[in-house]
């Protein structure tokens, strides 16, 4: 059940978040739905659950990783286009908050794959 409550939190925060505008890409959402969806995901391995627990989960790791990755996503400044190109342009900003993500991605990916598969390894609660 906690994988279906990280995903609809996950949903309704990306919405909210949601760099999208009309005639825009859905990529940017699908992306950042991604990143939260793991973040909530992999909360719920590795922070000690704490809170009310509704149908298994204690829900508020989950929303406030979550909503700090949200938050921290929203921080950047958005990109203005101008109406004159200039022949030089400067990618470094783009590849390196390309190379940021897919490293994120990465690191909570594999966060995931280690909580499901080894849910002891690291735990912060006493075996």
């Amino acid at each position: 059940m906690g994988i279906i409550g990280a995903m609809v939190l996950a949903v309704i925060v990306a919405f909210i978040f949601a760099p999208y505008k009309r005639g825009n890409s859905l990529v940017p959402l699908v992306v950042l739905f991604a990143i939260l969806f793991f973040a909530g995901y992999a909360a719920q391995f590795w922070i000690v659950p704490f809170g009310p627990v509704m149908w298994g989960v204690s829900w508020f790791p989950v929303l406030l990783v979550i909503l700090i990755f949200a938050l921290l996503f929203s921080a950047q400044p958005t990109h203005r286009r101008t109406p004159v190109q200039t022949e030089v342009t400067d990618n470094a900003p783009v590849i390196a908050i390309s190379v940021f993500i897919w490293i994120l991605f990465l690191i909570l990916l594999a966060a995931v794959i280690i909580g499901v598969f080894y849910p002891h390894a690291w735990s912060p609660v006493t075996k």
